[in-house]
């Protein structure tokens, strides 16, 4: 019998809950703000959702572009020391949905022997109305739309209630504060859901519909896990409204303090944050010490290899008294053809000391970047420690991650690169080393001739078959970080939000067992 009455209660509250959810439900659903917001969010959502898919076609078109370009470039290159490889990231299509924190940019590198040179971001240009619109994607939806419409789904749900003379009633029909707080939350959430499934639906037709890139079973999981992010931040929101409704003496006090709240949260900390953390000292290595720094660095490199070039010349009117020489260079790249044998030691001397010096050149550049990079890591990771403060942050970060938008997947492109150009520099190793005759000759072995000469013009101009490049090098492949990896790096905001959910639901109920009734 005990049982049994245990099993009543437990299963009237569920029916008290249902009934102040489905209450809830219905109340919400018919009044003028729900369908306002509703009008709102798709409205915005079909229009940048339209605006930024021509935008990732554009961006797609150039991507193949650039793709045949650096193939065909690669194809000219006759010598190993003019091999330079040109890896362009492709367009990530799950930026029609979240822009993230990257621009509307491609990102390009340049890889060679010797280092890989970042090219900065390049403007793919297009709709002007594009600046707008990445304000307004499935994220700032979230952010300036659906977590104001909580709010205002929320403010009222108690101290409303109390003003009406409705709360008494409800707690006389046997309903408890939890029922109410917890009926509240799941009729707002269940009300809330259907504008934020259908801005993601909307969106999916339109990518589906429009986009040149159908979207793969792996991005629609990331869409799903998405939307669950959202739905997770907006739900921490609702409990934010209902804590304040109970905390606050009527319903303008509380419309007051939810959109004070509201701006604290999604506005004026990660703003102030972010400015006060640009305001700081500055990082002691800066770009413009890098770039002054390569410069000056470069310059060196290349009187260097000027001084080395007048002795390989004289060297060489030694060696061939009489004959006519042109010899001509670009930094490491050189290409002699018709090589006596008696002068191919004086070429291998010059290569090898060319290249030794543009190793070192090389070496303290990347020191210098490290450092820079390693200085730039520890700022951030003080500022994100207060930025984290702030549930609309780390729904960001993690939604950014999840769409391969986020400055990581930038550092993610670099670090692909960069084990590429060591790939490529360990086949030209193999194959071509900078001692070998493949690495500043395209003519065949045993083919001895009577002068030295260096085209500057060869390279612009049809390869001939027998001379052309043909070593079989890797393709770079470019990938997202698998998803372990992105929710091993955030398990924190993951944990954060977690914890958030049940401390905000015993705020709420707290303040409701505290809040009188009259």
């Amino acid at each position: 019998m005990r049982s049994l009455r245990r099993w009543w209660g437990g299963h009237r509250s569920k029916l008290m809950i249902g009934v102040i959810a489905r209450q809830t439900i219905l109340e919400h659903l018919l009044s003028f703000r729900f369908f306002a917001g509703c009008a709102i969010a798709f409205g915005l959502i079909a229009t940048t959702t339209w605006v930024r898919i021509s935008q990732f076609n554009r961006q797609l078109a150039l991507y193949h572009i650039e793709r045949q370009q650096a193939q065909r470039e690669q194809e000219r290159a006759t010598v190993a020391s003019s091999l330079e490889l040109k890896i362009v990231r492709p367009p990530e299509v799950l930026s029609i949905f979240v822009q993230g924190q990257l621009p509307p940019a491609r990102q390009v590198a340049t890889v060679d022997y010797f280092s890989v040179r970042q090219e900065p971001f390049v403007s793919v240009g297009g709709n002007p109305f594009l600046a707008l619109a990445s304000r307004l994607d499935l994220n700032g939806l979230v952010m300036y739309i659906f977590s104001v419409l909580v709010l205002f789904l929320t403010y009222d749900a108690i101290c409303g209630e109390r003003e009406r003379g409705t709360l008494r009633m409800i707690l006389a029909h046997g309903a408890s504060r939890q029922h109410i707080v917890l009926g509240k939350w799941i009729g707002a959430l269940a009300v809330l859901s259907v504008p934020l499934g259908g801005a993601a639906m909307i969106s999916l037709l339109l990518v589906e519909r429009f986009c040149a890139l159908p979207l793969s079973s792996t991005d629609y999981g990331r869409v799903l896990m998405i939307v669950a992010v959202y739905f997770f931040f907006l739900g921490l929101m609702g409990l934010l409204g209902l804590w304040i409704s109970a905390l606050a003496k009527d319903s303008v006090h509380s419309l007051l303090l939810c959109l004070s709240a509201w701006l604290l949260i999604v506005l004026l900390w990660p703003s102030a944050v972010t400015h006060f953390h640009q305001m700081g000292a500055p990082p002691r290595i800066s770009r413009h010490v890098i770039h002054a720094q390569r410069i000056a660095e470069e310059r060196a490199f290349r009187q260097q290899v000027e001084e080395l070039r007048s002795q390989f010349l004289d060297e060489l009117r030694r060696v061939l008294p009489g004959r006519r020489i042109r010899f001509g260079w670009d930094g490491t790249q050189m290409l002699f053809r018709n090589i006596p044998p008696e002068v191919e030691p004086l070429i291998e001397r010059y290569v090898l000391k060319v290249v030794s010096l543009r190793e070192k050149t090389e070496q303290r550049r990347e020191q210098l970047l490290e450092e820079y990079a390693r200085e730039l890591q520890q700022r951030q990771r003080r500022a994100d420690r207060i930025l984290s403060l702030s549930p609309a942050f780390l729904c960001e970060r993690l939604v950014w991650s999840l769409s391969g938008t986020s400055a990581e997947d930038a550092d993610h492109f670099s670090d692909l690169a960069r084990a590429y150009q060591k790939t490529v520099r360990r086949v030209l190793h193999t194959l071509a080393p900078p001692t070998s005759r493949r690495w500043y000759s395209d003519d065949p072995p045993g083919n001895p001739g009577s002068m030295i000469e260096q085209l500057g013009e060869f390279l612009s101009t049809s390869p001939d078959p027998q001379r052309s490049f043909s070593w079989r090098l890797p393709e770079f492949r470019y990938y997202r970080r698998p998803l372990s990896r992105i929710l091993a790096h955030h398990w924190l905001d993951i944990a954060g939000f977690l914890l958030a959910v049940p401390a905000l639901y015993l705020l709420a109920y707290y303040a409701a067992v505290r809040a009188d009734v009259r």
